[in-house]
């Protein structure tokens, strides 16, 4: 068939066919849906513009100090610590002078001179001014913290629930010593304190004790230079044990006594000292050693193993925080957070994880030991609400912005099919009478 022959065909074929009837009303339909998708998709717009700028609204600018707890609620410990993000310490209005923040889980001391204190009772984070040192130790029951004074002669205690401060100096001014450590006694009343001799001087460290509660006696000593900064622990009466390598010693009432370490056990971790036996916590080949010393002489309890790739460090303040006489708290580089448990049976159990600062850094954990007492274990606490940082927000923008584009995008897509429709649906009704008289004639 012929070109021309098809097309006569085809028009033979469409004037025979019947029309197609169209309703007079389409056109108007279709300008009534086209002006509903239109407020539809306005509503979409201003619900995504609206939810994305009350999410930006709401969202905090800055960190504030949280309340004060409830004084009564349970105080326990949080199974994770959180770092506090650098951008946060540098907001002075996120660092509060008031010191009376209730009792403490965790101190540790962070950058821009702040001390971050988190709550016993509900896991809020404080961030403190001391007005001068930064960090410290808390107490067992976690209601005072005490620390070293910026000239490094007087031991500073602070009671988080008055928000007293009380600072009492345990070197002469032009002393040739440093403060170095202080450290708690297992019943809170005593304080440990170590001093070593400044850059360039050869001298022995000093240790000594001093009551925090009542007016009992004090004592003071020195220590061979080989225990240089060691662990020094203090007894509920005052006397004081160090460890070296290869020896302890016990200052108290009676003097200054020694007694060897029997054979090579590894640099000590942790000290403990009940007044009667000296608990020596050693990082060992095998593991976690304690060498016990009493008035029976010396005993070894079995080696904890450790995980694989897990090692003990300084990463605790004082390198590990005493439970009570068997079980201990440890922060591995790993960041675990772990009770280890000594005797017979050994174990090595992860209640919690301690996050690193921005530098991946340690955070230099204090802990109050006495909310693990009896089996206590851990508690999840809720994440701090941190400010935004600017990556933060400018992905929000982003989000914002694609959102609208999006929606613009499919508006005019969604607008030109609608004006395509009705225009067919024009062209149809305006062919329509055509058809019908072609056909009756």
């Amino acid at each position: 068939m012929t070109p021309t022959g098809l097309r006569d065909e085809l028009d033979r074929i469409a004037a025979a066919a019947p029309s197609v009837a169209v309703p007079p009303t389409t056109w108007a339909r279709a300008r009534a849906a086209q002006r509903r998708a239109r407020l539809a998709k306005g509503a979409a717009a201003l619900a995504c513009v609206a939810l994305v700028g009350g999410l930006v609204l709401s969202h905090p600018t800055g960190y504030r100090p949280p309340p004060v707890a409830d004084p009564q609620a349970e105080l326990r410990m949080p199974s994770h610590v959180h770092a506090v993000p650098e951008r946060v310490l540098a907001d002075p209005g996120a660092v509060s002078t008031d010191l009376a923040v209730g009792p403490a889980a965790v101190a540790y001391g962070a950058e821009h001179g702040v001390t971050v204190v988190v709550g016993a009772a509900d896991g809020a984070y404080h961030l403190l001014d001391l007005g001068g040192p930064v960090g410290g130790i808390l107490s067992p029951d976690g209601t005072r913290l005490a620390t070293g004074s910026t000239d490094h002669r007087s031991v500073i205690v602070v009671d988080l629930r008055s928000g007293a401060r009380e600072e009492t100096a345990v070197l002469a001014a032009g002393s040739t010593f440093q403060l170095a450590d202080v450290t708690w006694s297992p019943n809170g009343e005593y304080l440990g304190w170590t001093a070593l001799p400044e850059a360039g001087q050869a001298a022995a460290p000093q240790v000594g004790s001093l009551q925090v509660i009542g007016s009992a006696r004090e004592y003071t000593g020195t220590l061979p230079a080989r225990y240089g900064s060691g662990p020094v622990a203090v007894s509920d009466t005052g006397t004081l044990a160090a460890a070296s390598e290869d020896q302890w010693r016990i200052i108290g009432p009676y003097g200054t006594q020694t007694a060897q370490v029997p054979g090579h056990r590894g640099e000590p971790v942790a000290l403990r000292w009940d007044g009667t036996d000296v608990i020596d916590l050693r990082n060992g080949a095998s593991g976690l050693v304690a060498v016990r010393h009493g008035s029976d002489g010396a005993a070894e309890d079995p080696a904890v193993p450790l995980p694989r790739d897990v090692s003990v460090d300084s990463e605790l303040v004082g390198g590990a925080a005493w439970i009570d006489a068997t079980h201990l708290l440890v922060h591995t580089a790993s960041e675990d957070l772990a009770v280890v448990t000594l005797g017979d049976p050994t174990s090595y159990d992860v209640v919690g994880r301690a996050d690193r600062n921005d530098d991946g850094m340690s955070l230099g954990l204090s802990v109050a030991t006495d909310l693990l007492a009896d089996g206590r274990g851990t508690v999840g606490r809720p994440a701090p609400d941190w400010p935004w940082a600017w990556p933060q927000w400018l992905s929000a923008v982003v989000v914002g912005v694609g959102v609208l584009l999006v929606l613009g995008w499919l508006w005019r897509r969604g607008g030109y099919r609608l004006a395509r429709k009705a225009s067919w649906a024009r062209t149809d009704s305006s062919a329509a009478p055509h058809s019908d008289s072609s056909t009756s004639e």
